[in-house]
């Protein structure tokens, strides 16, 4: 959805106001917040930068209370609508850590390279992600590692705090103490292996030791520049990716038939058992999705079976919404197929789509000749048959000049 560009205080007032259109960031000046000033009967209201970053209907990840829940009257009647960005302070500890180390010794040599790759590395021993939470989930924090006696730089994560506060809306947390004590000691080991890290970081760092070598213009400053002259000449007008609007994506694209006539599948590799379990702990998307007893519909393998390494060395098994062609019924359905039965049947289909008027290529195929195209082997990508496909091609051709399979709407 696209918003006519507001070109002043008036226009920014009016769209506040109109509660028909869908807000993303939020201000002091809309219908909700008056409503709640109102409401709460407050002199004004006290706002800060990362609440007007927010949608109106957002909600901390700690407490899970709605902007609505969180306000409450400060000391001077205003309304406070605060949040904050909490982080881990290993990032401010390991730099405190290394300036001290470095004045200490006789003649420093450590250099701004050497603090890049400090301020670098901080992020690798911070335990979790910047992270928007309420005013009153930060306060949480520090009254909990008050209570729980913990190092001075250590900060629970966003839930760690949900694990010892107590809440109601729109007043302040109390704390269990004790819950807090349990969260500190649970994370305590391992804080003390990052606080061992970051010394060590720093011992390189202050003898330039370090491996860092900055460029002098990295791939995100050019991709942000040439983004900003996109702006300016209003490419993102006319698409999302408006770099692909300067050249052609796809040169060498070769013959329709060439997914086929020019693939040949290696042998599979069966993945050990430590393999399957680190991969299905990576990639649990897929993996934990499908029940153990799970077989693909079309060429009948097992999960275990299905798994076969990417073209980047990587296990992978991924299980894909397909719509195939119910002959019967004359129309798509929907099932689930491994991702080589799912691939297979989409550039049979684009093989002979060729005014691209289908929205799922494989909705003018069936289970029973997406079947009669593969060849099927444990670990690795299927092999084609050719000639199934050629005999196949008639039929599909003449499914989409019916109108058959899933039509796109142009």
């Amino acid at each position: 959805m696209t918003f006519a560009k507001i070109t002043s205080k008036e226009e920014l007032l009016k769209y506040f106001q109109n509660d028909e259109i869908p807000k993303f960031i939020d201000s002091e000046i809309s219908n909700q917040t008056r409503d709640l000033v109102k409401l709460f009967g407050a002199t004004g209201v006290d706002m800060n930068r990362w609440w007007v970053m927010t949608h109106p209907n957002w909600s901390c990840p700690c407490c899970s209370r709605v902007k609505s829940q969180i306000v409450r009257l400060n000391k001077h009647g205003y309304l406070t609508c605060h949040l904050h960005e909490h982080h881990d302070h290993m990032a401010d500890l390991i730099g405190k850590i290394f300036n001290a180390a470095s004045a200490k010794l006789e003649s420093p040599i450590a250099d701004n390279k050497a603090k890049k790759f400090v301020i670098r590395t901080a992020f690798a021993l911070s335990a979790y992600d910047n992270t928007v939470i309420c005013a009153d989930c930060n306060e949480a924090d520090a009254i909990g590692k008050a209570a729980a006696k913990t190092h001075l730089d250590f900060s629970f994560s966003p839930s760690e705090i949900s694990s010892f506060i107590i809440t109601e809306n729109n007043k302040k947390h109390t704390i269990d103490e004790n819950l807090a004590q349990k969260a500190w000691l649970s994370s305590k080991e391992s804080f003390e292996i990052r606080l061992k890290m970051a010394r060590q970081i720093v011992e390189i760092a202050i003898h330039n030791a370090h491996w860092y070598q900055p460029s002098e213009n990295t791939a995100k400053n050019i991709e942000n520049i040439a983004k900003n002259h996109f702006q300016s000449i209003g490419l993102y007008n006319i698409s999302d990716e408006p770099e692909k609007l300067l050249y052609t994506t796809m040169v060498h694209k070769g013959t329709r038939d060439s997914w086929r006539k020019n693939r040949h599948p290696t042998p599979g590799q069966t993945p050990t058992r430590g393999e399957i379990l680190h991969m299905s702990n990576t990639n649990r998307n897929y993996w934990n999705r499908e029940p153990d007893a799970w077989i693909c519909p079309c060429c009948k393998r097992s999960k275990i079976d299905c798994v076969r390494k990417s073209n980047k060395g990587t296990w992978s098994f991924e299980v894909k919404v397909t719509y195939l062609f119910d002959e019967i019924e004359k129309k798509p359905y929907r099932t689930s197929l491994c991702n080589d039965c799912h691939t297979t049947t989409y550039h049979a289909g684009n093989e002979f789509d060729i005014n691209d008027t289908l929205e799922y290529k494989q909705s003018v195929i069936t289970l029973q000749e997406a079947q009669g195209m593969i060849e099927s082997h444990k670990n690795s990508k299927h092999r084609i048959s050719n000639g199934a496909v050629e005999k196949l091609g008639e039929a599909i051709t003449q499914r989409i000049a019916i109108g058959y399979g899933a039509l796109r709407n142009h």
